[in-house]
């Protein structure tokens, strides 16, 4: 299956706010300089903050990360 249509199945259902913690992801991302590609490619550091920003946008957040809800534990 290939990412087009695994994107196309994936309903993100959490977005966790994550404007505090940009300066330690970008340090992250960094230290993970051989992994990282230039931009436009969807794994360069401009292409990863673009997507939090886009996530933030769609939230009303300044920037976040999206996740897919699988299993939510509530104890009492």
């Amino acid at each position: 299956m290939g990412t087009a249509r695994l994107s196309a199945c994936v309903s993100t259902t959490v977005f966790v706010d994550i404007e505090a913690y940009w300066p330690q992801k970008l340090a992250a991302l960094e230290a993970y300089q051989k992994e990282m590609r230039a931009w436009p490619h969807a794994r360069s550091i401009t292409a990863v903050e673009h997507l939090g920003r886009w996530r933030g946008a769609s939230v009303g957040v300044e920037m976040a990360e999206a996740f897919m809800l699988l299993r939510e534990v509530i104890s009492s």
